[in-house]
């Protein structure tokens, strides 16, 4: 039984490999038949595969990454049983709950992204093949994009694969006010698909707070007459 990969990983800054080693990269290797005059040659082989993923900051706003979760669709982390008796070793999930489809890196000391800059960041998985139809999942500090796989692509042990994640969050909905009368009007809004609820703010004030992400329009009260009122949506 070999802790194949960690479900949570820690990466200090960007660009860095150093925890993609020692007991968070196992190898194995296997002798047989050594004479006892002879000196045994293990080749060694990895058990973990290499994902790196290269993100982007896409947005207007500096960037810095603290978090990125890598999600398949069969268990990737974990405590595994591992065969390495056959050209290639096979593993098993040492228990259901010893294992995990999701990892999670966590970023600690790294730089801001200013926008169009990029940095790379590694987790350490077992080996596996996404297959054609299926998904893998990424997200960077929550913001998430699914990955449709439009061909079989396989994490191979020892081996390292790229994927390239554009960080962009639209920072502000657009606002439309209509049926504007006396104190009361209709507002409208836009939404990027990645908000988890809105607030209203009428003249600075909190007007309304924690409507759900399908909500996009709102019957606004208490407007000031016979001035100029400012009403914006977070």
């Amino acid at each position: 039984q070999v802790n194949v990969a960690a479900a949570v990983q820690t990466q200090a800054g960007d660009d860095n490999l150093a925890h993609i080693a020692g007991a968070n990269y196992p190898v194995c290797g296997m002798a047989k038949a050594v004479a006892a005059s002879a000196s045994p040659e293990i080749a060694m082989k990895h058990l973990t595969s290499l994902v790196e993923v290269v993100v982007t900051n896409a947005s207007s706003a500096p960037l810095t990454v603290s978090e990125i979760k890598f999600v398949a669709e069969e268990a990737i982390v974990g405590a595994f049983n591992v065969d390495v008796t056959k050209d290639a070793p096979s593993y098993s999930a040492a228990a259901a709950d010893k294992v995990s489809s999701t990892a999670t890196l966590n970023v600690t000391g790294a730089k801001e992204l200013a926008t169009g800059t990029s940095a790379k960041y590694y987790f350490a998985v077992k080996p596996f093949t996404a297959k054609s139809g299926t998904n893998l999942i990424v997200s960077v500090n929550g913001i998430e994009r699914i990955l449709e796989m439009t061909k079989d692509v396989t994490f191979t042990a020892g081996l390292k694969k790229e994927i390239k994640f554009e960080y962009d969050l639209v920072l502000a909905p657009e606002v439309t006010a209509s049926k504007v009368a006396f104190s009361e009007c209709d507002i409208e809004w836009t939404s990027d698909g990645l908000a988890q609820s809105f607030n209203i703010y009428v003249n600075g004030e909190l007007f309304k707070e924690g409507l759900s992400a399908e909500t996009l329009s709102y019957h606004v009260t208490g407007l000031k007459t016979g001035v100029e009122n400012t009403i914006e949506v977070e």
